[in-house]
């Protein structure tokens, strides 16, 4: 059996961590797919009718929308 040593495992275990949580996308774009950091990102990048899904985040934008959209929070 292999022994790692503590702080290695524990190292190992923060960065496995870090991943996992730099791996959830702000804004998703339910409809076509697309990932973005932002609501104004999404937003600019969005057609008419598109769906944005939101990460459980705080957002602070000023965001202008002109076509119709659906956004919503993830469940």
């Amino acid at each position: 059996m292999l022994r790692l040593p503590t702080f290695l495992l524990s190292s190992l275990l923060t960065l496995a961590l870090q991943a996992q949580q730099s791996a959830v996308v702000p804004v998703l774009n339910l409809t076509s797919g697309t990932e973005h950091e932002s609501i104004a990102e999404g937003v600019e990048n969005a057609s008419p009718g598109d769906h944005l899904q939101l990460a459980p985040a705080s957002f602070t934008e000023h965001v202008a929308i002109g076509i119709p959209l659906t956004i919503s929070g993830s469940e």
